[in-house]
């Protein structure tokens, strides 16, 4: 039985996750987009001559075409991860609404899962030690499972995990 609570609470944690994984993933992508956005932005170098003659070839370099592709496939993921940000965080805020708002389990939960604070951030706002902020989230995940509504995300995480 405890086994089976610490599986269901560690995929209820990775379901939790996935607003900051969202916004983790966002952030390389806005990254990649301004080191393109620099690399093009950059001053073509000049040629360099070689004593010896070359023959002319037909190969074309990725130029500006090449970097205004990137550009757009990488600006159209990033506003398809908005959208996945947005559909998270609703679907994350759904499952908090199911505990008290002014209940500590629910503030450390918020912290950890739609802040992305880390352990010391959450000790140093709440006065307490990791292992009580801990306790509280742990509390929470229980008081989560115990909803119908939960159990039934739980599982739908379970299966797209195992695919």
């Amino acid at each position: 039985m405890k086994k089976k609570l610490e599986e269901e609470r560690k995929i209820l944690r990775s379901f939790l996750w996935k607003y900051n994984d969202c916004k983790k993933r966002k952030k390389q992508l806005e990254t990649r987009l301004k080191d393109i956005q620099r690399e093009m932005s950059m001053p073509i170098g000049g040629i360099g001559y070689s004593p010896t003659p070359h023959s002319a070839t037909n190969k074309i370099g990725p130029g500006a075409a090449g970097f205004t592709i990137k550009m757009a496939e990488i600006e159209e993921r990033i506003l398809k991860q908005n959208e996945e940000m947005e559909r998270s965080m609703i679907e994350i805020m759904d499952a908090m609404n199911f505990l008290d708002e002014e209940d500590v389990d629910r503030r450390i939960m918020e912290y950890r899962y739609i802040d992305g604070k880390d352990w010391k951030n959450i000790e140093s706002i709440e006065h307490m030690t990791r292992q009580a902020a801990n306790k509280h989230l742990n509390n929470g995940l229980d008081k989560l499972l115990s909803l119908k509504k939960i159990r039934t995300i739980v599982e739908k995480q379970k299966r797209l995990e195992e695919e």
